[in-house]
């Protein structure tokens, strides 16, 4: 059996992990919205106009990204597929211009984030939804646990 595998099958993120990894494809790739439009852009769209730093730096939080489906024993074939997304993101992200404006409309991490749900099963039409009752633990149903962590 490979690293997070339960009998074959990738084991499901915890709802702070899903949550987490939700938030930084969120914060990468459209936490802020271009006033007077719905256009959406997040750091790895500035932090890209930094030559060679900026893409680097954002590609190394995608990795976490990446790497959190590995060890949840995500199958090589969606590890492919969200690597050639950060990849892309980052070689074409590096070139001068061509890759400022590449970076505000390739959603590489979101891209990545939806693959991951496919994967597991996680029908969820806002990843970033604090609303997990299909994934509450049976301890956490038992106890009235909720979407906030309290009893309720």
């Amino acid at each position: 059996m490979k690293r997070g595998e339960v009998a074959g099958h990738a084991t499901r993120l915890s709802p702070g992990v899903e949550r987490r990894l939700a938030w930084l494809a969120h914060l990468l790739d459209d936490r802020f919205r271009l006033p007077g439009t719905n256009m959406r852009f997040g750091l790895d769209g500035v932090l890209g106009l930094v030559p060679g730093v900026g893409d680097t730096a954002t590609t190394l939080v995608a990795l976490y990204i990446v790497g959190e489906a590995w060890r949840h024993g995500i199958s090589k074939r969606v590890l492919v597929q969200m690597l050639a997304n950060t990849g892309v993101d980052w070689l074409v992200g590096a070139i001068p211009l061509v890759g400022d404006i590449f970076d505000f409309a390739f959603k590489g991490n979101r891209r990545n984030i939806a693959l991951l749900h496919r994967e597991l099963g996680i029908a969820k039409a806002d990843p970033l939804s604090d609303r997990v009752p299909d994934r509450l633990s049976p301890a956490m149903r038992s106890t009235g646990e909720g979407r906030s962590g309290r009893r309720g």
